[in-house]
């Protein structure tokens, strides 16, 4: 099948369960084709291309991945049969790099940020080892040689970056959703135990609260970066102690994609090797779903921008320092959303309810209504300065998370869960 998209031709396999889906949103005049355009035309950085080759498995080929119906197939990942009849793995094999570095993509300082083309890695590897090869030595070299961030004597997390030792939250969406796919290239239990791991210890660093409208404080939301040290000289990349929108949205986002890896993966009894599997799915859900309800809910209550309706940039409240940020910012809103929506399909006696999925889909329709005629994003949060202080025209990440966004909502409507 061929969807043409500007003036070149992209490939959709239309093969077994890789079928092709695509919707135009009924409430707005929404198309995701000039979405995307300009989401290729912005993406230069690493976690950029992860996150746009992310969007676009989800928006064209959802079985590929963990939000797929049965996404591990006798308890494996699925056999891609020819990676360029599949756009997302096709755009990935044009920038992963596999001449035996350590990392995917130069990561610009960041081990993690890399991670986040794992997943399309390890999808191309079913049909290539020389990229599941290049995945291993990504997940090695997070597992075993990353600079760690020490929390006590007996935990440490993976840090973002290589020097100085630091957590983001940004992290949670790049390296726990590739170390949850491995755990299930490699049948190996133990590294999606790490997986959850990273996101609890995550939470246990950056959890902070929120002075909400009222007056109240919500707890649950976190911190954008702690560091080691926590004041770093000048020109030390990088400090952000405030409750950025973006990073919070990532971190709900990567905790999403682990939890459903924990849902949907049932290793047989001879991969289980003596490990009650199931206890321990059903112990890291309960850890990742507190997580997750904490996190949504304080961003929940927080006061939207009143002029746009979006969520705003920081969410630390109107006394805070970050409160001259705080403008509407769409990036950061259409990935909440997205994670509602996965959210209501994988758990709905949790998620699925008035509650979630009104409010998501009052910010996914205050979202819609600030992508142009065009396919731009706009107002964004400028990713190229920490803190991020003025809105920026397009990123490519707003870009992406629109297209998460609407996937997301798509699938939950064919699900029977979402209505309009």
């Amino acid at each position: 099948m061929m969807l043409r998209i500007g003036s070149s031709l992209i490939f959709i396999a239309a093969l077994g369960l890789h079928r092709y889906l695509t919707h135009k949103a009924p409430d707005h005049e929404f198309n995701t084709e000039k979405v995307l355009k300009r989401a290729m035309t912005l993406t230069s950085r690493s976690w950029e291309y992860g996150t746009l080759v992310q969007a676009m498995l989800e928006l064209y080929n959802p079985p590929l991945t963990v939000f797929g119906s049965e996404p591990f197939p006798h308890a494996e990942l699925p056999l891609v049969h020819d990676p360029s009849m599949v756009h997302g793995l096709q755009y990935a094999k044009t920038v992963i790099q596999t001449n035996n570095s350590d990392l995917l993509m130069d990561g610009e300082g960041s081990p993690a940020d890399p991670a986040s083309l794992g997943c399309a890695a390890l999808l191309i590897g079913t049909n290539d080892a020389t990229y599941f090869a290049a995945a291993r030595r990504q997940a090695q070299y997070l597992l075993g040689r990353a600079t760690r961030f020490t929390i006590n004597d007996t935990h440490s997390a993976i840090s973002h970056r290589d020097e100085p030792s630091e957590l983001w939250g940004d992290f949670v969406y790049m390296v726990p959703p590739f170390l949850a796919a491995f755990a299930v290239a490699t049948q190996d239990f133990q590294i999606l135990d790490e997986a959850v791991r990273q996101c609890r210890l995550h939470d246990e660093v950056l959890g902070t609260h929120i002075t909400l409208e009222d007056g109240s404080v919500c707890i649950g939301l976190w911190r954008h970066i702690a560091s080691r040290p926590a004041q770093l000289p000048r020109g030390v990349c990088c400090s952000d102690d405030n409750v950025w929108l973006t990073s919070n949205a990532w971190a709900v986002a990567g905790i999403t994609r682990v939890l459903a890896t924990l849902l949907k993966w049932k290793p047989t009894e001879i991969d289980r090797r003596n490990v009650n599997y199931e206890e321990f799915s059903q112990d890291s859900t309960q850890i990742l779903v507190d997580i997750l309800i904490k996190m949504i809910k304080c961003a929940m209550h927080q006061a939207r921008d009143e002029g746009s309706g979006l969520l705003k940039n920081y969410l630390d409240g109107r006394s805070s320092a970050s409160a001259p940020w705080a403008y509407g910012e769409a990036a950061g809103t259409a990935l909440m959303a997205s994670a509602v929506y996965r959210l209501a399909v994988l758990l709905p006696d949790t998620f699925a309810t008035s509650e979630f999925l009104g409010w998501a889909n009052t910010i996914r329709k205050a979202v819609l209504s600030h992508v142009d005629s065009l396919g731009n994003v706009s107002p964004v949060a400028d990713v190229s300065h920490i803190p991020s202080k003025e809105p920026a025209e397009q990123t490519s990440e707003g870009q992406s998370m629109v297209l998460l966004m609407y996937s997301a909502w798509r699938d939950c409507r064919e699900s029977g869960v979402c209505g309009d």
